[in-house]
């Protein structure tokens, strides 16, 4: 196999073991210390191979793949929709705490009490529809309080301490002394081409550690553990995330650290652990990184690792009917080939041929646009501003310091709003370009730093663009004054990095940061994982039978004979032509469904809103939901005096002016008894088709 080598034709002889995992034309990434024309990669050197790298696959799913790969496979395929469940919302309470608390390096008692108010009050809705009560949440959080100030007294600070600061090292049984100097970032997203991985990492820290009586300044993740059960997947996780700050930060991360937050009754501060990189483990670690790759890329397209058939592992698996659905329609999986029989007929014995069927012709055209998705995005990190298409990046632009306006968004986590400026743009409009208004971005800096932010278009002119983003973009790791690459990895942290940047005036007088930025359109990928999930559980859920019956059996829907007279119409029709009103009673009579067709401007809007006012007042709730928003938003105008019935769902920023007293606003409620009394008084459910699984 053929490489390409600083400038010169190399030949790199790979073993069979990783061959198996290669096809003709594939892309390979090769890392290592080549003396000559030629190598070989064994397990006596330090070469790494890296296996169409262009490919992200994510840190936890390599981590899971060791105990069931299929699983892990699966996962990173479908949404689990397993977010809003009671252990899911007290974990991610939990790591929101602690991170908000390191985040200002503040762990004194008055500040964490005032930190878990803030939580508890822009978290209502959560423990809503998790059906979790605030008292238990507040019981929870108080006792993290005391872990977490204990882990600050041990472990925050400028020097370890001799007494407290000793940690469990894995590397044999030798200790680390060891302090957290200092913050770089939390929820760091990190996109690394070069080692064909992603992920979120709970902390970038600056750790200082006393090694051979001298005192040494390292980067290293921190990964948050708040269940009790330690795993070796968090090492091996807590080994990428190294491995992917190496790429971010250019610098040797060598070792990062674990933390439980729950541990034995004697670690009254939890339990931290130093995880050390190893290649020989690495290269192990990403041979299982290439096996995934090999199965998500295969162009059979729905090749999985076999099943485990255990009835044990099986037996505890969250996903095993998705597991199951796929085995059966791809694989010609039976119950007696299962190894798990009773587990598989239980899943899915219920389903037909002719739902198989269905599931596999979706499923394929479901591929077919992800592959689409997976050969756009690499040009984010494949082309430069002199050979990419003008039209579709956006290149040399600077951040607008005074444009930035933060905000709740509808998934509860804070966004902003910020407008950024095109320096030397020849001339050219951004009109010319091809975004438009709601395409999603990502936000990258051009010295390479990818993903910095993510989040959509809400406004272009000529001369900037805003946007909506999940984060501030920082434009990338800073070397702090005292940086050395050999002996000291330092960087300027969040409480530096806040501080007034630098700026620089563009031609209309604005404020400009000095970072150059890229924006590049994305496809959300997530939202083909939403559709996945949508679609196995329209085959795997019993709620969802009658809705088999009719999308897949083509039943006929089922209707009322007569029009119910207890309740009187009349004014709602009044206005209502004929072929209108035919519509409104067909809707009031259907058990099932009512499809209403008609061409541009025959009222169909109108239409629409009468009979959501005819099903108030029959006592009935409402979904509705659209493709865009602007479309839900034309049907609520015309529900005048049912305002204080609707709930819209959506960004702020993508929906109608006039509807945003509809949307959830986190800061307005005070309690959870609160929330409860206006969620339960709307009646009317406003959103788009992919906003109804929020």
């Amino acid at each position: 196999m053929k490489i390409i080598w600083k400038n010169f034709c190399s030949i790199c002889v790979i073993p069979g073991r990783i061959q198996r995992f290669l096809r003709v034309y594939d892309t390979v990434s090769i890392f290592g210390e080549f003396k000559h024309r030629t190598c070989t990669a064994n397990d006596t050197n330090n070469v790494i191979i890296i296996v169409n790298p262009d490919i992200l696959v994510s840190s936890t799913c390599v981590s899971e793949a060791y105990g069931c790969m299929r699983k892990a496979i699966l996962k990173e395929r479908i949404s689990s929709g397993n977010f809003n469940t009671a252990s899911a919302i007290l974990g991610t309470l939990s790591h929101e705490y602690f991170q908000d608390c390191l985040k200002h390096n503040d762990f004194s008692s008055s500040y964490m009490d005032l930190t878990l108010k803030q939580i508890m009050k822009k978290n209502i809705p959560k423990l809503y529809f998790a059906n979790l009560k605030e008292s238990k949440v507040i019981k929870e959080l108080s006792e993290r309080k005391t872990i977490y100030h204990n882990f600050a007294e041990c472990y925050i600070g400028q020097v370890p301490k001799f007494d407290l600061g000793k940690i469990e090292s894995i590397r044999g049984d030798e200790h680390s002394l060891v302090c957290i100097s200092k913050t770089l970032d939390v929820e760091e997203r990190i996109w690394s081409p070069a080692f064909g991985l992603k992920g979120v990492l709970d902390a970038s820290i600056e750790v200082k550690v006393l090694e051979n009586r001298t005192l040494k300044k390292y980067i290293m993740p921190l990964e948050i553990k708040t269940a009790w059960k330690e795993d070796h997947a968090h090492n091996l996780q807590t080994i990428l995330y190294c491995v992917m700050m190496n790429d971010h930060y250019k610098v040797d991360v060598g070792s990062g650290l674990l933390y439980y937050v729950k541990s034995s009754n004697d670690q009254k501060a939890g339990k931290l652990k130093r995880i050390h990189v190893s290649v020989q483990e690495l290269r192990e670690i990403l041979k299982t990184r290439n096996e995934i790759v090999w199965y998500i890329s295969n162009r059979q397209r729905h090749i999985l690792p076999p099943m485990i058939k255990d009835s044990y592992v099986c037996g505890k698996c969250n996903i095993r009917s998705t597991c199951f659905l796929y085995n059966k329609a791809f694989e010609k999986g039976t119950s007696e080939e299962s190894g798990v029989a009773e587990l598989f007929d239980n899943a899915v014995a219920h389903l037909e041929e002719n739902h198989v069927e269905f599931f596999r012709k979706w499923e394929e055209l479901i591929k077919l646009e992800e592959e689409n998705m997976n050969q756009i995005r690499p040009q984010i990190w494949n082309t430069s501003s002199s050979n990419s298409d003008p039209t579709q990046s956006l290149y040399n632009m600077h951040l607008d310091l005074n444009s930035i306006i933060e905000f709740p968004g509808s998934t509860g986590l804070c966004q902003l709003n910020c407008k950024f400026f095109q320096i030397d743009s020849k001339g050219r409009s951004l009109l010319d370009t091809q975004f438009c208004i709601n395409d999603f971005v990502v936000v990258s800096s051009e010295q390479g730093h990818y993903a910095l932010s993510t989040g959509f278009v809400t406004e272009i002119t000529p001369d900037y663009i805003c946007l909506t983003l999940d984060k501030k973009p920082r434009g990338g790791p800073k070397h702090a004054t005292d940086f050395d690459i050999e002996s000291c990895h330092s960087f300027l942290g969040l409480q530096d990095r806040s501080k007034k940047e630098e700026i620089i005036k563009n031609p209309l007088g604005f404020d400009l940061a000095t970072t150059s930025y890229r924006i590049d359109r994305d496809e959300l990928t997530s939202s083909i994982k939403l559709v996945r999930q949508n679609l196995v559980s329209l085959l795997m859920d019993d709620s969802t039978r009658r809705l088999r019956q009719l999308i897949i059996d083509l039943d006929a829907p089922r209707y009322s004979r007569t029009f119910s007279t207890l309740t009187n119409y009349n004014d709602l029709k009044k206005d209502l032509n004929e072929d209108q009103i035919n519509a409104f009673e067909l809707a009031l009579k259907a058990e099932d469904y009512a499809l209403i067709l008609g061409m541009p401007g025959t009222g169909k809007t109108f239409t629409i809103a009468q009979i959501i006012k005819a099903l108030l007042r029959r006592g009935e709730s409402v979904l509705l939901a659209s493709y865009t928003h602007s479309a839900v938003d034309n049907v609520l105008s015309k529900l005048n005096g049912h305002s204080k019935e609707i709930l819209r769902i959506g960004d702020k920023s993508k929906v109608h002016r006039d509807n945003w007293p509809y949307i959830i606003d986190n800061n307005k409620f005070e309690s959870l008894d609160e929330f409860t009394e206006f969620i339960e008084s709307r009646r009317v459910v406003a959103t788009t088709c992919l906003g109804m699984n929020k």
